[in-house]
């Protein structure tokens, strides 16, 4: 009787799957993002301040180094690529904090990244924070802290087609 039960139910079984199933399609993995370069940074921060900048992201290894530079000074980061988000851990000269960037495709406008923040010791609230992608930027290096007696503002040194000036 056991035996009758199983191939009457594997019977069923065949009946139903006469049907023709439809070839799934061979997924191809897409190419890496690139989103090493040089960026304009805008966000809001603690105590209902407004800042901008830039930043440069560096592929190195599997990992992402970032460099925020601000007028006044600058602040580092490692962040992981994960399909189209950026997670990132930055320092400053008093804390640290996390970031998490969603990447919004860059064809045909810039490549943009839109971000939330957060540092410990704060009040606790995430703060946004938006990047944009410059085209044929490759190298900036570090804004001074004030400006010498000789300069009336710091300059943003960019290498590159065209050069940069806070």
């Amino acid at each position: 009787a056991v035996i009758a039960l199983l191939t009457f139910g594997f019977g069923l079984c065949e009946a139903q799957t006469n049907e023709t199933v439809p070839q799934q399609e061979e997924v191809v993995p897409s190419a890496p993002l690139d989103i090493t370069g040089l960026y304009v940074c805008a966000g809001h921060g603690l105590f209902g301040t407004v800042y901008d900048g830039f930043v440069e992201i560096k592929k190195v290894g599997e990992a992402f180094t970032l460099k925020w530079l601000f007028k006044g000074g600058s602040q580092d980061g490692i962040g992981i690529l994960r399909e189209n988000q950026l997670n990132v851990s930055f320092r400053t000269s008093t804390t640290i904090g996390v970031l998490l960037y969603q990447i919004e495709s860059g064809s045909p406008e810039p490549l943009k990244m839109i971000g939330r923040w957060i540092v410990i010791g704060g009040d606790g609230k995430m703060y946004p924070e938006t990047l944009t992608k410059i085209e044929g930027f490759l190298v900036i290096e570090e804004l001074p802290a004030e400006p010498s007696e000789e300069q009336e503002k710091p300059p943003a040194k960019v290498i590159a087609p065209g050069e940069i000036t806070l």
